[in-house]
């Protein structure tokens, strides 16, 4: 459940902020409020009471704390893909295309490191009654480093020509699908089935592991490593 409502935060997130609200007011100020977003959203899961001290309210607590994060990682995505597609000549956009799309096998991977390094240190009794969130809370250290690098890097030139000439889109969306529409759907079922395959991929191995193999300990760790490994060497290959 908590997957589906975040996946389809993310769509919206990366509809109405990424492309929307960022065709409007720039890439670099979008990605500045999305990083926050998504970071503090994603780091108050960690310290959200439990069932037992709050009851009904805890799961609904962590859904909507989802679905929050969910919408400003949607904005992160279509904004910083945006941004980086508009900030290179057009023969390096596949090899960054590449790189951004790494991003969300990378940011699993590291958080599986940091699980890992976390359930060695404090054992796996209290990392499953309360090390599981500092998984959460740590997200604030990336978050703060990234708005540093926001902070220091540079409108995309294409928006900064545009704002210029004053030729912004009062609709880019309409417009988008005015100029693109015969494309829009072939890329969109793409992308549908991509995701749908990514995400179950994600969600699928970690059940199987731990509900019917029964791998527990290191063992759960080092396999959604390996994963993970090979779910990047598909995308840095291709």
């Amino acid at each position: 459940m908590g997957r589906s409502l975040g996946a389809v935060a993310r769509v919206a997130g990366s509809t109405v902020l990424g492309n929307y609200i960022g065709d409007r007011i720039g890439r670099k100020a979008l990605l500045t409020w999305s990083i926050v977003g998504f970071s503090v959203f994603t780091a108050a899961l960690g310290i959200v009471p439990s069932y037992k001290t709050i009851g009904i309210f805890s799961p609904l607590l962590i859904y909507l704390l989802v679905i929050l994060a969910g919408t400003f990682a949607g904005a992160e995505y279509g904004g910083g893909a945006a941004l980086a597609m508009e900030s290179v000549k057009k023969e390096r956009r596949n090899i960054v295309g590449a790189f951004v799309q790494s991003g969300y096998g990378t940011g699993y991977f590291v958080v599986v490191l940091v699980a890992l390094s976390l359930s060695h240190f404090l054992g796996s009794v209290s990392f499953d009654a309360y090390g599981w969130r500092y998984v959460f809370i740590l997200a604030l250290i990336p978050g703060m480093l990234t708005l540093v690098i926001r902070r220091l890097s540079h409108e995309s030139p294409v928006f900064k020509e545009m704002q210029q000439k004053k030729d912004l889109s009062s609709s880019p969306a309409g417009e988008m699908v005015k100029r693109s529409l015969k494309s829009m759907f072939p890329a969109i079922m793409i992308m549908t089935g991509l995701l749908f395959i990514n995400m179950s991929t994600f969600s699928f191995y970690p059940v199987l592991e731990s509900s019917f193999l029964k791998i527990t300990g290191n063992t759960y760790y080092y396999t959604l490593l390996l994963i993970n490994f090979v779910s990047l060497l598909g995308v840095w290959s291709g």
